[in-house]
């Protein structure tokens, strides 16, 4: 599958809770100009034995590498999870600072196997992010296509909605207890509106209370506004744009 139009309605299901969530950026970017092979590539294999059961009232936030998360989320759809891709950078077909277009073919190639998982369209939702999406904190030079973005509060349901819905607890997969500072704000919010927030190993293994102590909201206005600076937005959505070359000013004779 191909089309992006009959991709997009695939990973954002039409009549599922979640769909409103996923972000359209990768699959509005899909052209010409963005090879989408759908040939066999080494994947990881995940063991979901591990991870919360779907009855158990469990959100899942997977912060991972980008084709690690989506594979992982995908994983999770046998265990009834629906993934719920929120990959908010412009792909480039140079390759863009943040690798968002291996991402895109990524989500080609597993849309088969998400579409024989037979979910419910209730089924608990696994929010996919890219844990690379700021790129480690390296910043591109001019000329670079510059696709670095962040998370949002409104790219997440809030705590009301999760809570209407059975959410009793966000579990963040990811390697490391320390939370990326965009999605810590976002998580702050919900612990506040009474979600419980844990943090997990990719493994499976045991879930410990999240720390969300350095999240405030003066922080957080700073932090963004800061990040935001930065950032470049498309006009199509999402983040990408190319860094300007430096005009060059003189004094001629």
């Amino acid at each position: 599958m191909n089309d992006r139009e009959s991709l997009f309605d695939l990973w954002a299901l039409d009549g599922a809770t979640w769909s409103p969530w996923v972000k359209p950026v990768l699959f509005s970017e899909m052209d010409e100009s963005l090879p989408l092979s759908t040939a066999y590539e080494e994947r990881e294999s995940w063991d979901t034995l591990g991870f919360p059961s779907v009855g158990s009232g469990t959100a899942l936030v997977l912060e991972l590498p980008g084709k690690s998360a989506l594979r992982l989320g995908v994983a999770l759809a046998r265990r009834g999870y629906r993934p719920v891709p929120l990959f908010n950078g412009v792909p480039h077909p140079d390759g863009g600072f943040v690798p968002s277009g291996a991402i895109a073919r990524l989500l080609v190639s597993l849309a088969g196997e998400l579409a024989q998982s037979g979910l419910p369209l209730d089924a608990p939702p696994a929010f996919v992010l890219d844990a690379d999406r700021m790129a480690g904190g390296r910043v591109p030079t001019p000329g670079e296509f510059d696709n670095r973005w962040m998370v949002f509060p409104q790219d997440f349901p809030s705590a009301s909605f999760l809570a209407s819905h059975g959410i009793r607890r966000i579990v963040v997969i990811q390697r490391g207890t320390w939370i990326a500072d965009d999605l810590v704000e976002v998580l702050a919010g919900h612990a506040k509106g009474g979600i419980e927030v844990l943090v997990a190993p990719p493994d499976g293994g045991p879930a410990q209370q999240a720390d969300l102590s350095k999240a405030s909201w003066f922080r957080s206005m700073f932090y963004r506004a800061m990040v935001l600076l930065r950032l470049r937005r498309s006009s199509a959505g999402g983040f990408g744009g190319r860094v300007p070359e430096p005009r060059q000013s003189g004094f001629y004779a």
